[in-house]
């Protein structure tokens, strides 16, 4: 809500639960927010705010002075409940994020670094609402990128229709593949939905979250 949006917001990053009109963006960034993360967001209204078309498979190259971290895609999707925890968590925290995105020739996500210290000092803060010098394309490494099989008791999210930004849990995993919505066969998973639902979705359209892989 923009009407809730006032100086106070200057320096700092905001959090948003589930998403962000333009509105409200564009009046964070009017008085002095430094950036936003939110759990979904209009495609358009992003394409209005970067001031053109924006490449999906690429981003982190436009010059802007505000950064938006969308979690969990495009819409309105809410921010899944443990990731809304640790955020609310560290509210008030020095924090830094990239937005820099790369889905191709090498996975760059986009990244949310909070200073676990509620003490920060006050050349840290100085520092982080200046901002930082800039990594060159020549010395910014691609982070290694882990896969893990799926198993039962993960947590994941539906990364396609008609089930896309759900989150559950995988309660069976069938070792024959089976005929899915688009009468394909594939490898599936029977998942619990965090709604109550059991559903049964291919094993390629769920992202996994796991603290250790």
């Amino acid at each position: 809500d923009e009407s809730r949006i006032d100086e106070h917001v200057s320096g700092k990053i905001l959090v948003s639960g589930s998403s962000a009109s333009l509105e409200a963006v564009q009046a964070a960034r009017a008085h002095g927010a430094l950036g936003l993360i939110t759990g979904g967001m209009n495609q358009l209204d992003l394409v209005q705010l970067a001031g053109r078309e924006l490449n999906i498979g690429l981003t982190g190259q436009e010059d802007t002075d505000f950064t938006v971290v969308i979690l969990e895609g495009f819409g309105q999707l809410p921010v899944n409940r443990q990731t809304w925890d640790i955020l609310e968590k560290h509210n008030g925290n020095i924090a830094s994020i990239d937005g820099t995105t790369q889905i191709r020739a090498g996975v760059i996500r986009p990244e949310i670094i909070i200073s676990t210290s509620g003490d920060a000092e006050p050349a840290l803060a100085e520092e982080a609402t200046c901002g930082l010098p800039l990594i060159s394309d020549e010395t910014k490494l691609a982070p290694t990128v882990t896969y893990a099989a799926l198993r039962v008791g993960d947590r994941v999210r539906c990364t396609r229709p008609p089930y896309f930004g759900l989150w559950g849990t995988v309660e069976n995993l069938p070792l024959e593949p089976s005929q899915v919505e688009c009468e394909a066969v594939l490898e599936v998973a029977e998942v619990r939905l965090d709604d109550g639902r059991s559903v049964t979705v291919p094993q390629a359209n769920l992202e996994v979250f796991r603290s250790e892989v």
